[in-house]
C-alpha cells in the first residue's frame, strides 16, 4: 500500500513540475499569446499603460500613430468602455472599478 501512495504522490509531483516547465520554459510565447488576443486588431502604434492603485484601477492609452483609431477598453467581468475616437498622437484614459474587475485588452472599433 505504501508503494502505491508513493507512486501516485510521485506521478502528481512529475505532472506539477512538467506543467511548471512548461509555463516557464518559454514565458515570451504565453506573453505574446495574450497581448496578441487582447490587442484584436489594434495598430503596433498604440500603446497602453495599466495602473492598479488602491483606490483606482486605469489604463491610459497613447496613439502614437500619423492617423486617428478608434478603440475599446476590455475589462473583465465589469462593463467595457465605449468605443473612443483618439486623434494622431493623442492620449485618452479609462477608469473601471475596484475589486475583481481587471483590464483584459484593447480592441479594435
Amino acid at each position: 500500500m505504501f508503494g502505491k501512495k508513493t507512486g501516485a504522490t510521485l506521478g502528481i509531483i512529475a505532472a506539477t513540475t512538467f506543467a511548471l516547465s512548461t509555463l516557464t520554459a518559454n514565458p515570451a510565447a504565453a506573453v505574446g499569446q495574450s497581448v496578441a488576443a487582447g490587442q484584436a486588431g489594434v495598430p503596433s502604434c498604440v500603446g497602453y499603460r495599466v495602473f492598479n492603485h488602491r483606490t483606482a484601477k486605469y489604463v491610459t492609452i497613447a496613439n502614437n500613430c500619423r492617423y486617428k483609431v478608434r478603440i475599446k477598453v476590455v475589462i473583465a467581468w465589469g462593463p467595457d468602455s465605449p468605443c473612443m475616437t483618439i486623434a494622431a498622437n493623442g492620449r485618452a484614459s479609462w477608469r473601471w472599478a475596484r475589486g475583481h474587475q481587471r483590464f483584459d485588452g484593447l480592441r479594435k472599433c
